[in-house]
C-alpha cells in the first residue's frame, strides 16, 4: 500500500528456513529466529521498494526510504534516511547496491523496535537486503549486507498470493 512494486526472479535458487535450530555442528544463524529467505537471481530484480519499517543502520523509520531498482541494483534512493544509508554502503562499491536477499518474517513474537535483526522476523513482513549473498546461494561477494523491512506487503509467487494483510496464506 505504501508503493512497493518490485519483481524478483528466484528460479533455480533454494529458499532457507531460519528456524532457530542451531544444534548441528557448524550450524549458523542469528537470533531471534523466524524467517524464510532466498537469494534472488542477480541482475534481474526491478521495481520500487518502499521501506517503512526499519533499515540498517538507521533503525526504525519515521518516514519511508524509497529505493528504485533496475537490473538488480539500487539506482535511486530517496527519503530522510537516504544519505545515511548511502554513506554506509557507498564505500563498498557497486556490488553493495545489488539486491541480495528477499526474506519473509515468520516470528509472531517479533516486534518493531529498530533492531533490524528482530524487525526482519516480524510475521507478515518482508525484508530486502543489498550486498553480499554468497553464503546463502547467491554470487555477490562484498563486505556489506544491509537489510530493510516492508511492514504490510502483498507477496505473489507465480500468480498465487502467499502473504497479505500480515498473514501467511500458505
Amino acid at each position: 500500500a505504501a508503493g512497493t512494486d518490485v519483481t524478483f526472479f528466484l528460479g533455480g535458487r533454494n529458499g532457507i528456513a531460519d528456524t532457530g535450530d542451531l544444534s548441528a555442528a557448524g550450524a549458523f544463524g542469528n537470533l531471534p529466529a523466524g524467517e524464510g529467505f532466498i537469494a534472488p537471481l542477480e541482475g534481474k530484480t526491478s521495481g520500487r521498494i518502499v521501506f517503512d519499517g526499519s533499515i540498517w543502520p538507521v533503525g526504525a523509520l519515521s518516514q519511508p526510504l524509497v529505493v528504485d531498482i533496475e537490473n538488480g541494483y539500487a539506482v535511486n534512493i530517496e527519503g530522510p534516511a537516504a544519505k545515511t544509508f548511502k554513506s554506509v554502503i557507498g564505500p563498498y562499491g557497486r556490488e553493495a547496491f545489488a539486491v541480495a536477499e528477499l526474506g519473509i518474517g515468520t516470528n509472531d513474537a517479533a516486534k518493531l523496535g529498530g533492531n533490524v535483526l528482530e524487525d526482519e522476523k516480524i510475521l507478515g513482513t518482508i525484508h530486502v537486503a543489498f550486498g553480499d549473498n554468497h553464503s546463502f546461494g547467491g554470487t555477490i561477494r562484498v563486505p556489506s549486507h544491509q537489510d530493510g523491512v516492508v511492514l504490510d506487503p502483498v507477496v505473489t509467487i507465480d500468480g498465487a498470493v502467499i502473504l497479505e494483510g500480515g498473514r501467511l496464506l500458505v
